[in-house]
């Protein structure tokens, strides 16, 4: 995933919670439900841990 996605889907989870940023994540990507539900888990724990890339 690349950054530009990444960063709009962890604004958009700290903005309008993870069923838009699954949303943005699929259109951005063109995966399937499951993948885009891990993917913006894993950018929601990677954020709590900060871990995640930086703005």
């Amino acid at each position: 995933m690349t950054a530009i996605v990444h960063a709009e889907v962890r604004d958009t989870l700290d903005s309008a919670g993870w069923a838009s940023s699954a949303r943005i994540y699929r259109r951005r990507t063109g995966a399937g439900l499951l993948e885009a539900y891990e993917a913006v888990d894993r950018i929601g724990h990677d954020e709590t841990r900060g871990r995640g890339p930086t703005r």
